[in-house]
């Protein structure tokens, strides 16, 4: 399908037909239903061609989070429901995320930031706080993978170690 203006134009690139957002491409025709990357960002177009907001499953399986501007967001996505986060390449993260600030942990199920709660994962009983950062059980280290983003890895206790101190005073 094509698209021609009042004047009989044929138009290409992002445009506004009635209150629906549609891509056409250099020789006029609109854009496969799906996922299309443009120079501006990604955008995801449903069966009738118009772009789409809100939280969509590619073909591939993969969630993303598509802005009111249609394009997919990235990084914390805050709304009335609660905190989502995408990669760079707008993919919905679930399970585990580490920052400099500590780990947070996207439930698998919603793709919700967990907070103020305690949540069972893979057997350990883990506690966050009202920022979602994970604050028990001490000692706990999740394993995070940089091999496929969005991947839940369950979290492994930290081996226990005893902890020593060494006296600072002299030996008389």
């Amino acid at each position: 399908m094509r698209y021609f203006d009042e004047n009989h134009i044929m138009k290409t690139g992002l445009q506004t037909v009635g209150k629906k957002l549609y891509y056409f491409n250099e020789k006029g025709i609109m854009a496969n239903t799906g996922l299309t990357a443009l120079p501006d960002g990604l955008y995801y177009f449903g069966a009738d061609g118009a772009a789409v907001s809100g939280m969509v499953t590619a073909a591939d399986g993969k969630i993303y989070f598509m802005g009111g501007d249609y394009k997919a967001q990235i990084g914390l996505i805050q709304t009335p429901g609660g905190t989502y986060y995408t990669d760079v390449d707008g993919h919905l993260v679930t399970g585990f995320l580490q920052t400099s600030a500590g780990y947070y942990y996207f439930d698998p199920a919603t793709g919700l930031m967990v907070r103020n709660a305690t949540v069972n994962i893979a057997g350990m009983n883990c506690t966050f706080d009202a920022n979602g950062i994970l604050i028990a059980p001490q000692g706990l280290t999740p394993q995070v993978s940089a091999v496929a983003p969005g991947t839940v890895i369950p979290p492994k206790a930290a081996a226990a170690q005893p902890h020593t101190r060494r006296s600072t005073r002299k030996k008389r």
